[in-house]
């Protein structure tokens, strides 16, 4: 007997209106195995069309005249409805001349009725399908050479082509339908390619398998274009040279990039502005003048302030073609004697020389402002970004030109911390901010050893039953000599000098301990969030963090959730996808945080294996009076409970929105309005007995 073709069900499909000739052949093709081989059958065209398209079939086998269609019409019907599956006729000997011209026409193959036998029958549905699996690897192989923008094509031992490929076709100038078979390479190569494939190329990839070099074409017959080629010679099992293929990429750039290397050593290769190095250079003279002619001179420190939501979610052309524009509408802002220079990033400094008075600096960047702030068209989607500036001036003080550049850049960090789109001026009380702010720094690094760190536990509240379905551990510094210090103040700082890593440890050991005292005394639903930080997430010991938290509180997995922002997750898709499943593996669930404010889309979540989705508080604050957050939150919502995802409303502080979020079906709330952040004593009294709901009238 025949092996089956694969170890899975092949689904045959059987247009056939004589009854004696259908049972026969589902005799046959239950006689090679019962489970190898499933039929579906119809007597009349128009019920095999209706059955086609909602049925996924590997094979059809059809009779060419049934009652109502004939001959040739028959298969056409049939192909067309179903023409990514191959079609064998089954006919008597009268109509042998019709089953030819339908395998012309695109059936696999035909089979005469009289004398049919099974391995005859096997054997054909066998070769159609692998034939058609054949067909269909090669036109996914087609389709992966014609989206390259790698050159790739094929040859003979002669050189004359048999394949070249869409990049190819038009780099050469050849038309889509011109048959390549006339056409030999050496007349696209310039006349030393031509003699280094000939005498060095070929002979080499014949003699060694492949051979690697740079090459050059003549884009459309005329311009010459450098190529990184690889060129390999294709061999018969007995040795004996088949044909010859080539990939050869376009490197026009590189070696623009190497011939204008002298330049980039001072300008940034994306702007064209001058580099770090240049700026320093210019300062330094510009500081000399200033010094010997008595004037004033302003360095600012320029960052914007969105950059990088515009770079992720446009592509980093897009965000190179942003730069660009950011760098002329700088220049154009300023005076030609001035200097505009890109650091890096999404980071510039502007060098002001001949400054006539503080009064004048605070008009230019005034307009500074105004002109980043407009609008800007990038890969066709109008985009808005604002600039934190930081300004400081020479010769008030004694510096020099580094300390000037970290004067700048510090008056810049304190526009940040002032709400963003503005500019601060560099002063001794900044000076005294940053300080404090390396003091705090230090404090933290004994924060945990000297026992100054205490959880506070927000409920997450059921709109419905008022049962605490979770709480999120919060963190809390009380600093000995300030006292409780806001965790946006210090979380920064932690993240900034990598302290976070060691916090967010704690905070999970100890969550994770006091979730499992809730449980131990008597509270066997109770669980707990965590928030994962960003340091904390691309650890690659993330997994094996979890499982100690875990295993020496003794908490079961399930009672832990981890929050975790939509921007981390997506900073690597496949990575992130990789930590989540590992953990997913454990039993611990997921929420993400924050949700709307980095990718703000959904799409992605269907490929992570996350549970909860927290709507962030600047979508809730202004619900339900403001038309746009009410439609953000209704698409947010039922997309969500699409997917399976339950949804937590953050920030909930009134009953207006709390009776909006129970209306459109929000899962839980949290929020000032049921509970706020609470110590372990006064949370276990919410997880035992739930929280008094507003009403919802």
């Amino acid at each position: 007997m025949l092996q089956p073709l694969t170890t899975s069900t092949i689904r045959v499909f059987v247009l056939e209106d004589n009854p004696g000739d259908l049972h026969l052949l589902r005799a046959m093709l239950s006689d090679v195995d019962p489970d190898d081989y499933s039929v579906t059958a119809a007597d009349c065209l128009a019920d095999a069309l209706d059955l086609l398209p909602d049925g996924q079939f590997d094979l059809i086998l059809s009779d060419l005249n049934v009652p109502d269609s004939r001959g040739l019409d028959t298969f056409r019907a049939l192909h067309d409805r179903a023409p990514g599956v191959p079609v064998i006729l089954i006919t008597g000997l009268h109509d042998e001349s019709s089953a030819l011209e339908a395998v012309a026409l695109g059936a696999q193959d035909y089979l005469v009725k009289d004398g049919l036998s099974t391995d005859a029958l096997v054997r054909a549905i066998r070769y159609a399908i692998g034939r058609n699996h054949a067909e269909q690897e090669r036109r996914q192989l087609v389709a992966i050479l014609e989206a390259t923008t790698d050159v790739v094509w094929t040859a003979s031992p002669s050189g004359r082509l048999r394949f070249l490929n869409g990049a190819g076709r038009r780099l050469f100038g050849i038309d889509a339908q011109e048959d390549v078979s006339r056409v030999r390479l050496e007349d696209y190569y310039p006349s030393w390619t031509a003699t280094l494939m000939q005498e060095e190329a070929i002979p080499s990839a014949i003699r060694d398998g492949i051979w690697l070099g740079e090459t050059a074409v003549l884009a459309r017959g005329e311009a010459e274009c450098p190529m990184s080629q690889m060129v390999i010679a294709h061999r018969s099992p007995a040795g004996g040279l088949l044909y010859l293929s080539g990939i050869a990429r376009d490197i026009s750039e590189r070696k623009r990039t190497e011939a204008h290397l002298a330049h980039l050593a001072h300008y940034d290769p994306v702007t064209g502005l001058p580099n770090r190095d240049l700026f320093r250079d210019r300062l330094n003279l510009a500081m000399h003048r200033a010094t010997r002619h008595g004037t004033l001179l302003a360095v600012l420190f320029i960052d914007l302030d969105n950059f990088k939501d515009i770079n992720d979610s446009l592509g980093h052309s897009a965000g190179d073609d942003l730069l660009r524009q950011v760098g002329m509408r700088l220049g154009e802002c300023l005076r030609s004697e001035d200097t505009v220079a890109r650091l890096g990033g999404d980071e510039f400094t502007v060098l002001i020389e001949d400054l006539e008075s503080f009064e004048r600096l605070q008009v230019v960047l005034d307009k500074l402002l105004t002109e980043l702030s407009r609008s800007l068209k990038v890969a066709d989607t109008e985009v808005f970004v604002t600039a934190s500036i930081g300004a400081t001036l020479y010769p008030i003080g004694d510096a020099d030109a580094d300390t000037l550049l970290k004067q700048a850049d510090a008056a810049m960090y304190q526009a940040k911390s002032s709400g963003r789109n503005n500019y601060q001026f560099y002063s001794h009380e900044l000076q005294l901010r940053i300080e404090h702010r390396l003091m705090l720094a230090t404090d933290l690094r004994r924060a945990i050893g000297r026992g100054e760190f205490h959880l506070e536990y927000q409920p997450q509240v059921d709109v419905r039953t008022g049962q605490v379905r979770c709480v999120e551990a919060l963190l809390r510094w009380n600093h000995p000599r300030e006292g409780m210090i806001s965790p946006s103040i210090f979380i920064p700082i932690a993240e900034e000098t990598g302290q976070i890593a060691s916090i967010g440890e704690w905070v999970l050991q100890e969550a994770c301990s006091q979730c499992r005292e809730w449980r131990a005394a008597g509270i066997p639903h109770a669980r707990v969030a965590v928030n994962i930080s960003a340091r904390q997430f691309r650890l690659t010991n993330l997994a094996e963090t979890i499982r100690a938290a875990l295993d020496t509180s003794g908490l079961p997995a399930d009672a832990l959730e981890l929050e975790i922002t939509e921007g981390l997750m997506m900073e690597n898709i496949a990575a992130s996808r990789a930590v989540l499943r590992e953990l997913q593996a454990m039993g611990v669930e997921f929420a993400v945080d924050d949700f709307g404010t980095g990718y703000s889309s959904l799409a992605y979540l269907k490929d992570l294996p996350l549970s909860h989705l927290k709507i962030d508080r600047s979508f809730v604050r202004d619900l339900p009076g403001d038309a746009n957050s009410v439609a953000i939150a209704r698409s947010i919502l039922a997309m969500s409970h699409h997917l399976g995802l339950s949804v937590i409303a953050e920030g909930v502080e009134r009953q207006a929105q709390f009776r909006f979020l129970l209306a459109e079906r929000c899962d839980a709330v949290q929020g000032f309005l049921l509970a706020a952040p609470l110590r372990a004593a006064e949370a276990e009294a919410l997880l035992r007995n739930g929280v008094r709901l507003p009403d919802a009238d």
